[in-house]
């Protein structure tokens, strides 16, 4: 058994990952691969500090029971946590597949997006957690679907959304805490990721899986690796991916490596500006999470060695499960936006401002009586700014906010991506 170790990146311009982060990262390589994580002194040294990064990144069930599973003794005082989480993502598991099932009985056939079909691609599912189950339907029904969820006990999260218009609708059941996230489309239909959408007009036949006996209806494998790879670089727009999606991605091009189309993955990213970022996060699941290439049947040079994926590694880990470890990083995502919705629409950027002054579709979601009073709009510009002010360190806040947009706004042009 190989021992983990702390890579040496010879490469003296490349930024090395901290201690804490290299074997977090080797951790996970072992776990998503289902090999055994051997205990030793490096691990007991740095295990608080791993398992605050599996908490930010969302796969803390996973590494507990990794290190439980090697007989580290250090681990039990943190098993409690893991067990709990694990036995709330089996209940969620367990609500959904019913649902999917009347569902279908119904007559209602949604593709399944994401949660199910990666959770699918782990030794032990239920490990991997997921906050929502997220479902695309045809958009004309709509309310067929919102008649069948309300029958069976949700709720719309946000009674201001409105059935016709939105992209995306979120439901909760009331009784066992099941999150759904509906989709119309795969990406919202505004100024900046409308683009997306065009990837998939010609959408070909669905793949099934099965789960837990039940079979389940997702887009074909080459549809999901790219929907995969393009909602991650939406969450990157905003304010980060964070490493669990990057897990999900090698897995998948492992698992499903035979019937993906990968010239169709390269030249659909090449559409849209994607390629080196494309390269960057197959970089990062190659080198870093152990695919295995073999399985991935890449034979296009994709992997390509000359892209330099460590200041999008570091900004993935840093950040967090969708750069949310930070609240200044989540309030720098106007700038990031701004920057992306300049570079396609050929306006100057106003990132500063949009930081003060963000857009109104961005502010009606934490102000929902915009959608019905949108003359209200800069009432609620002044209620966000002074409740940010009230805050401890607001000012300083501010300016940290800036720094943050500026630093993130340059990855995205290292990228390509404006």
């Amino acid at each position: 058994m190989k021992s983990l170790k702390i890579r040496n990146l010879e490469d003296s311009d490349k930024k090395p990952l901290s201690e804490d982060q290299e074997l977090f990262l080797n951790i996970l390589n072992r776990v998503i691969h289902n090999e055994q994580v051997s205990f030793n002194e490096e691990i007991d040294a740095h295990v608080k500090e791993i398992l605050y990064l599996s908490s930010d990144h969302f796969v803390y069930p996973l590494i507990v029971n990794a290190l439980y599973s090697s007989c580290y003794e250090g681990i039990k005082i943190f098993e409690k946590r893991a067990i709990d989480q694990t036995i709330r993502q089996a209940a969620k598991t367990a609500s959904f597949v019913m649902l999917y099932k009347k569902m279908s009985e119904k007559g209602l056939k949604p593709l399944i997006l994401k949660g199910m079909v990666c959770r699918n691609l782990y030794a032990e599912p239920e490990l991997r957690p997921s906050v929502d189950e997220d479902l695309l339907i045809k958009p004309g029904e709509i309310r067929k679907y919102h008649q069948f969820f309300t029958e069976h006990g949700f709720i719309l999260i946000n009674e201001e959304e409105n059935l016709e218009k939105d992209s995306e609708l979120s439901y909760k059941n009331k009784e066992n805490g099941l999150y759904l996230e509906i989709h119309r489309y795969l990406f919202p239909q505004d100024e900046i990721f409308s683009d997306l959408n065009e990837l998939f007009e010609k959408q070909n036949e669905s793949m099934k899986i099965n789960a837990y006996g039940v079979e389940m209806e997702a887009l074909d494998p080459t549809d999901h690796l790219l929907y995969m790879l393009a909602h991650a670089y939406k969450h990157l727009i905003y304010s980060g991916i964070g490493i669990r999606q990057i897990c999900d991605i090698t897995l998948f091009s492992e698992k499903y490596g035979a019937l993906i189309d990968w010239k169709t993955i390269v030249d659909s990213c090449r559409k849209l500006h994607l390629e080196i970022f494309l390269k960057a996060v197959l970089k990062i699941c190659h080198v870093h999470l152990g695919m295995r290439r073999e399985k991935t049947c890449i034979t296009t040079g994709l992997i390509n060695e000359d892209v330099d994926e460590m200041p999008l590694l570091e900004d993935i880990i840093t950040g967090g499960i969708y750069g949310a470890k930070d609240e200044n990083r989540l309030h720098s995502a106007n700038m990031t936006l701004d920057a992306v919705y300049s570079q396609k629409k050929g306006k100057r950027r106003r990132g500063i401002r949009k930081s003060l002054f963000p857009s109104f579709s961005y502010m009606s979601e934490d102000y929902p009586y915009l959608k019905t009073y949108p003359i209200l709009l800069p009432w609620a510009w002044a209620e966000r700014i002074i409740g940010y002010l009230k805050k401890p360190g607001g000012r300083n806040n501010s300016e940290k906010i800036i720094e943050i947009g500026k630093k993130r706004i340059d990855l995205l042009k290292k990228y390509g991506l404006v």
